[in-house]
């Protein structure tokens, strides 16, 4: 069937919003709220008692279902139940959307979660008077689409799905290889007992490595920002692995005429405030970053494989270093105090010289990440919109 004979509806024609609410005599639940859930994943399922559960603990939800948070919609908060769910119960602040038999539900879920519809619903929630962009599932429902036929429903949904389970895989083969790279810290670089072996030293973080922060250039000049070649790093962007993209890229006059810095490639960012203070990244190429972030900067005579890994390994310590009310933060010059145990330059040679091994296969496996998003996210409103038949691919 040809795109102009695809049906012209609105996405509320082809599903509902489901207001169940949970109907258990158990006494415990896996609770789900908005940052539970995050592009398609659900991020726990741990089983918590119903008597202390927040009152907008409330929605029942079944397999099929789409989940997706009313509260600013390009944070990504969504996910497709894909398994029995009667034990768990949503907040009120997360919809249940619910295809009808006119659409295929995998076909729903990817044309919501598609870039120009996440997009215009962020639109929408900006646009709204209120504490915090946030939309309603009426204005889910009056987006209007072409609908294909479930035939082609089908084959789109299983094309993506595809590219879906790719992604995933690739990201679980990471996760095996931060295990792998883990293991061989503890089992390398780590003291076996109080007294250190000969070689081994004690020092400050400041003693063996040089610190900086960044800076954000003037946004009002848009100039710095237009045409943008080098990558800016926001302290919500670390925690992966590598930082090889960034949200925002900043030019070249911006480094001159601000406090930004060219930072070089590996060095180590550690996120200095707000919820994500003390997340951990390597920077995978040379990029800037702002404020909120501190740098460490690699040198010749201490491998940057090592500072990452023990950081990462005291990763819950720097979240409590954090001090401050209702912005929580680290300073720099406590990062600078943080003590060290320092293996002999022969031990940190050989675990260098294995840990990068390691790194250069998890860095090829983000880039063909980054590579099969792109591919998605290119192809997806292509697809729906008819430009390009499935069967071409």
């Amino acid at each position: 069937m040809s795109f102009n004979k695809w049906e012209n509806i609105s996405i509320g024609d082809v599903c509902q919003t489901i207001s169940e609410t949970h109907k258990t005599k158990k006494g415990e639940l896996i609770f789900l709220n908005t940052g539970d859930i995050e592009r398609g994943k659900i991020l726990h399922n741990k089983y918590s008692s119903v008597e202390k559960m927040p009152g907008q603990a409330k929605k029942s939800i079944k397999k099929g279902d789409i989940l997706f948070s009313e509260i600013r919609p390009a944070n990504g908060r969504w996910a497709y139940v894909d398994f029995e769910a009667n034990d768990f119960i949503l907040s009120t602040k997360l919809m249940v959307i619910r295809a009808n038999e006119k659409i295929n539900s995998r076909y729903l879920y990817h044309l919501l979660t598609s870039p120009e519809i996440v997009k215009w619903l962020q639109h929408l929630a900006e646009s709204r008077s209120g504490t915090f962009p946030q939309i309603t599932f009426t204005q889910v429902a009056d987006i209007k689409i072409k609908l294909p036929p479930i035939p082609i429903q089908n084959k789109i949904a299983s094309f993506f799905d595809a590219l879906d389970r790719k992604i995933e895989l690739t990201h679980q083969t990471n996760q095996t290889l931060e295990t792998i790279a883990i293991t061989l810290f503890k089992e390398m670089c780590f003291p076996k007992s109080d007294k250190l072996p000969n070689g081994w030293r004690i020092g400050k973080l400041g003693e063996f490595y040089k610190t900086t922060s960044g800076g954000t250039p003037s946004r009002s000049k848009m100039e710095f920002y237009e045409n943008g070649i080098i990558n800016w790093a926001k302290s919500k962007e670390l925690g992966n692995f590598f930082v090889l993209e960034t949200e925002e890229k900043i030019t070249e006059e911006a480094l001159k005429k601000s406090s930004a810095k060219l930072l070089p490639i590996n060095s180590i960012l550690i996120a200095m405030y707000g919820a994500t203070v003390g997340e951990i990244s390597i920077l995978g190429n040379e990029a800037s970053c702002n404020q909120a972030i501190c740098a460490i900067l690699p040198n010749n005579n201490f491998p940057f494989s090592f500072i990452y890994e023990y950081l990462k390994s005291q990763k819950e310590n720097l979240k409590n270093m954090a001090v401050g009310g209702a912005q929580q933060n680290i300073s720099q010059l406590v990062l600078q105090e943080i003590e060290i145990y320092m293996p002999s330059d022969n031990i940190l040679n050989n675990f260098h010289q294995k840990a990068e091994g390691i790194y250069s296969l998890i860095r090829k496996n983000i880039e063909e990440t980054i590579t099969l998003k792109n591919l998605r996210d290119n192809l997806l409103p292509k697809l729906m919109k008819g430009e390009i038949e499935i069967n071409s691919l």
